[in-house]
């Protein structure tokens, strides 16, 4: 935005590697929508702050594993914070 602050943002999303035959509560995969937002700062010429937020929404699903009866309707959500200072020499 300028030379002392930066802002970022962006979006990703992640399909599951796991196909239906494999889905256990060990590995809940689910397609995922990754929401990040991050700011710098610039404390000096060679010294920043950054912060970062990470949201990851699983979708739901609904699946299971036969040999072991594990259906079930698998959901989950993460919140993933970050900070940092970096200086460059």
């Amino acid at each position: 935005m300028n030379e002392l602050f930066t802002a970022r943002l962006g979006f990703a999303y992640d399909p599951t590697p796991i196909p239906s035959d494999y889905l256990t509560p060990e590995t809940p995969g689910a397609n995922k929508l990754n929401y990040t937002v991050g700011a710098s700062l610039r404390l000096a010429s060679n010294i920043s702050l950054d912060a970062s937020l990470q949201y990851i929404q699983a979708l739901e699903r609904e699946d299971g594993y036969a040999p072991a009866d594990f259906y079930a309707t698998y959901n989950t959500n993460a919140v993933i914070p970050g900070v940092g200072l970096n200086i460059t020499f």
